[in-house]
């Protein structure tokens, strides 16, 4: 990729905050509809959405969310190309998606935006487990 190519995941950039949105349908999106979409952009492992977790999340429900991800995925080292992260800071849990040594993730005050991997407050990573043929 050259210096005036964008990278795919770039065109979400800015895009603002939308609960429940899909930033291709919608043209703005939460932190779970960045995190599967930029996931989708390169046919990594990824849910299928789950209309639950968002009712969940809404009611302030976050421990079923969390055993639900836990359902779905696995815990790994981190800081890899499209590792997802549970964070730290601002709603009581927010994902994003590392991509070029930072995370793009979508939040209420800054919309979908991007940040160095320094600047973050990561629980922890994981991966999405591949969905059953």
């Amino acid at each position: 990729m050259t210096n005036t190519e964008r990278a795919p995941w770039q065109r979400y950039l800015g895009l603002p905050y939308q609960w429940g949105g899909d930033p291709d349908r919608d043209g703005g999106t939460d932190c779970l509809g960045i995190t599967l979409a930029v996931l989708a952009l390169h046919d990594a492992p990824r849910p299928a959405l789950n209309a639950e977790w968002h009712e969940s999340a809404g009611r302030g429900r976050w421990l079923p969310l969390l055993h639900e991800l836990d359902s779905v995925s696995e815990t790994v080292p981190g800081g890899r190309a499209l590792d997802v992260a549970l964070l730290d800071g601002g709603a009581p849990i927010a994902l994003g998606v590392c991509v070029a040594g930072g995370l793009i993730t979508a939040s209420r005050g800054d919309g979908v935006h991007w940040r160095p991997l320094a600047d973050c407050r990561i629980r922890r990573w994981f991966q999405f487990l591949p969905s059953p043929s």
